[in-house]
């Protein structure tokens, strides 16, 4: 079975190029067969801070799941935040939020909980919309 490595909260926008640039060279050394990006790929959903994760996640040689998180989804411009938000995230990460990935004997199945908003006043809760909750059983 091939070795998966997870990593999550990259907040492009205000990650360390350093820090980053350590995390390639020990992604790609210790050679897993899946790195899984969970959520927060961004900082602030802008569309350089994207590019940039783009590049990063190009420069893994893996096979690679991505999924969005609340700060994936824009926070300034509040038009895309609720007519597309995660437009910028399949635009330059993945097409699908909800990836599949399978390889060998394994299967993947990344869930998206971010929300473009919520009724709570804290918007970083995420949940899945109640068709999601149909489909895993809650």
């Amino acid at each position: 079975m091939a070795m998966i490595a997870h990593i999550s909260d990259l907040h492009f926008g205000a990650a360390s190029e350093t820090a980053l640039g350590a995390l390639i060279g020990d992604l790609n050394d210790r050679r897993p067969g899946i790195v899984v990006v969970t959520g927060d790929l961004t900082q602030s959903g802008r569309r350089c801070e994207f590019e940039a994760a783009s590049d990063f996640l190009a420069a893994i040689t893996a096979d690679i799941l991505v999924i969005p998180g609340n700060h994936d989804v824009p926070v300034v411009n509040l038009w895309q935040r609720f007519m597309s938000p995660y437009g910028r995230f399949q635009r330059y990460i993945n097409v699908e939020s909800d990836p599949v990935l399978g390889t060998g004997d394994i299967t993947i199945i990344g869930l998206n909980s971010a929300r473009r908003a919520a009724l709570d006043l804290n918007w970083s809760y995420g949940r899945f919309s109640r068709e999601r909750s149909l489909v895993c059983g809650e």
